[in-house]
């Protein structure tokens, strides 16, 4: 139940941000900035509700009148915005009736992804002949989650419901933060469109990791444990999420020792030890603008401060590692290897900081 506890607080977490985000560029003047949003939360309540809802401003047309999401197969209809007043609720139900909507769908449901005010109106005396008339805010999604957790509790979990949503939010809602927050701070983006949008699962007892290791006593998965919490807490400290993100890009597009000398035969200016990962950022920025490769060069350089990243003499390669002398071992070697090279699992362990990984 703990895990389930977690996995919910950051779901909680992560939407909150997304809340956070979407008010502070409606008070802006942003008012469309729920548009960005629209096809990940027909993808969270599709999971959530079991719909089937698709974004009818992509399969109709942009702009579709009075909803953004339908589900004509359960006749669910929703209005996805920024916009909490009154009057943008009844001219979403007058809408959805002049344009002869009524049909196709059973259930409306306006959702705000700021707050509801404290509303005076009577709205369920506009609903005619709908089943369900709704108005939605981020709390009463997270409500619902609550419910639906309870009733996959009582089914045995059958579901594996919150790890869904966890799985789900921890991937889709960096990139909508992202997407959101540019525009706001410096010319690349907002604050919150760089920072980090994760809760992290710190190193626990790692112990499929430390036992791949082969280390030869307790003394050596001591300090094999040290070391992956310190790792933990360096790529905690990169308040930008960039940085941690080309340090995963550069683990799986490294090179081992073996295959650099093959392919590099010539090479003698820097010992290639076993176990080395090597990188070629400048065939990585090949393809970059100007301003993306200049940032990707600063990140580079992050690696570099850390000591993570060292340059081999007299070339354009790196040498990618976080060596733990007292075990003779490339941490990031034994990870790469570890995961098999998922890039996935490696962007989940050293992007958002799921440590769980490991055990």
């Amino acid at each position: 139940m703990f895990a389930t506890a977690e996995a919910f607080q950051d779901v909680v977490v992560r939407l909150s941000v997304l809340r956070y985000v979407i008010t502070s560029n409606t008070e802006r003047g942003k008012n469309d900035i729920a548009t960005d949003a629209e096809n990940f939360f027909a993808g969270l309540l599709n999971l959530l509700c079991g719909w089937e809802l698709v974004n009818l401003n992509v399969t109709e047309y942009q702009n579709y009148p009075a909803i953004d999401l339908g589900d004509k197969k359960h006749m669910v209809a929703i209005q996805v915005t920024a916009e909490n007043k009154v009057e943008k609720i009844k001219d979403t139900i007058q809408a959805f009736y002049e344009h002869g909507l009524r049909p196709s769908y059973r259930r409306l449901i306006v959702l705000i992804l700021s707050s509801k005010r404290a509303y005076t109106t009577d709205f369920e005396s506009l609903k005619r002949d709908l089943d369900h008339l709704d108005i939605w805010d981020i709390d009463d999604v997270f409500k619902l989650i609550e419910r639906n957790l309870v009733q996959d509790d009582l089914d045995h979990r059958d579901y594996k419901l919150i790890e869904t949503l966890e799985a789900f939010t921890r991937t889709q809602l960096p990139s909508i933060v992202r997407s959101l927050s540019a525009g706001f701070g410096t010319t690349r983006g907002g604050l919150l469109g760089e920072l980090e949008v994760v809760i992290g699962h710190p190193p626990r007892p790692c112990r499929r990791f430390i036992d791949a290791l082969h280390v030869a006593d307790a003394g050596e998965e001591a300090v094999a444990l040290q070391a992956i919490n310190d790792l933990y807490v360096q790529l905690k400290d990169f308040s930008y999420i960039g940085t941690r993100q080309v340090l995963a890009h550069a683990i799986q597009y490294s090179i081992g020792s073996d295959e650099f000398k093959q392919r590099f035969p010539y090479y003698y200016d820097h010992y290639i030890s076993d176990h080395m990962l090597i990188f070629a950022p400048h065939v990585a920025s090949h393809h970059m603008g100007y301003l993306r490769s200049e940032v990707f060069k600063e990140q580079v350089g992050g690696l570099q401060f850390r000591d993570w990243a060292m340059p081999l003499e007299n070339s354009s390669f790196m040498s990618i590692r976080l060596p733990l002398r007292t075990l003779d071992v490339n941490l990031f070697y034994e990870l790469k290897v570890f995961l098999a090279n998922d890039i996935e699992k490696l962007r989940s362990l050293l992007v958002d900081l799921d440590f769980r990984h490991l055990d």
